[in-house]
């Protein structure tokens, strides 16, 4: 049988919420103790509650004593230094998210570029075929495809989409693009 979700709200019902108390916090000392023996870790726990005058110690008091004097003995910087309240997780959490965000568009432009130098590529073959069929000659480019390949792989690296693209002036020189929105 599964569990249902539980709603992560505070609990109204008095008693509902001490019996969960009392199972949670049984795991919760269960937990540390699983993680200090498989981890070899030193681990302790306190748990206040108000059902309880005293607190609830794992493993013992002296364990928790001397796990926290331990800790005490290290340098502040090192004390604090994996230390994390919600809000500087939310933003590490956040910048993680950001930077994978930057790596997919990276990743995203360079598909995009290779995809576009691609179809130019076999556009201008589709072109030379075209000319070759119907004057009977060869079409006279300024640059080979490996100039374009050239091209394309500096665009596509440097992103820099202010430069144009180095097929000369076609449409000008021989009207080849008799279309306006080449003009």
């Amino acid at each position: 049988m599964t569990r249902k979700k539980v709603k992560l709200a505070f609990i109204t019902n008095d008693s509902a919420r001490k019996a969960t108390f009392k199972k949670r916090k049984k795991g919760l000392m269960k937990k540390v103790g699983e993680l200090s023996t498989l981890c070899g870790i030193d681990a302790c726990a306190i748990v206040y509650s108000p059902y309880d005058p005293l607190p609830e110690v794992w493993p013992s008091p002296m364990g928790v004593q001397r796990v926290l004097s331990k800790f005490r003995r290290m340098p502040e910087l090192e004390q604090s230094k994996k230390m994390v309240n919600q809000e500087s997780f939310l933003r590490q959490r956040i910048q993680k998210a950001k930077e994978q965000v930057k790596k997919q568009r990276k990743d995203n432009r360079e598909k995009e570029m290779t995809q576009l130098m691609f179809q130019c590529l076999s556009a201008v073959a589709k072109i030379e075929e075209n000319v070759q069929g119907s004057h009977g000659q060869g079409f006279d480019m300024n640059m080979d495809v490996m100039q374009k390949q050239h091209w394309f792989m500096n665009l596509m690296n440097s992103g820099d989409a202010d430069e144009t693209m180095p097929l000369g002036d076609l449409n000008h020189q021989n009207n080849f693009w008799p279309n306006p929105f080449f003009h």
